[in-house]
């Protein structure tokens, strides 16, 4: 889960993370980049708002090995709370820092 103040995740933030289950990205985030969550196998879910606009620009942010369900959040709304029995603490900090 990011925190609310997130408003853009930059290029490559996720590249690569084969840790990375699923993601919460706050409803008032503005952009994904290029690759920025990418080559990111094990990803499964992504909660996030209606920040992609194609097909086209999907798959430049999530590149071909990583296809998540994603399921969009309204202006507003708030990510869903979830505990994760497979992420330690130290899991989860890492992958907030990868940011």
């Amino acid at each position: 889960k990011l925190p609310e103040s997130v408003k853009r995740i930059g290029v490559g933030a996720f590249w690569n993370c084969a840790e990375l289950v699923r993601l919460a990205i706050p409803s008032g985030a503005e952009s994904l980049t290029q690759s920025s969550l990418g080559n990111c196998p094990n990803l499964k879910t992504v909660f996030m708002p209606h920040i992609i606009h194609d097909a086209l620009e999907q798959e430049r942010i999530f590149g071909d090995k990583t296809n998540p369900d994603i399921i969009w959040l309204e202006e507003g709304q708030p990510i869903p709370d979830w505990s994760d029995a497979e992420l330690s603490a130290s899991d989860g900090a890492e992958i907030l820092s990868a940011v």
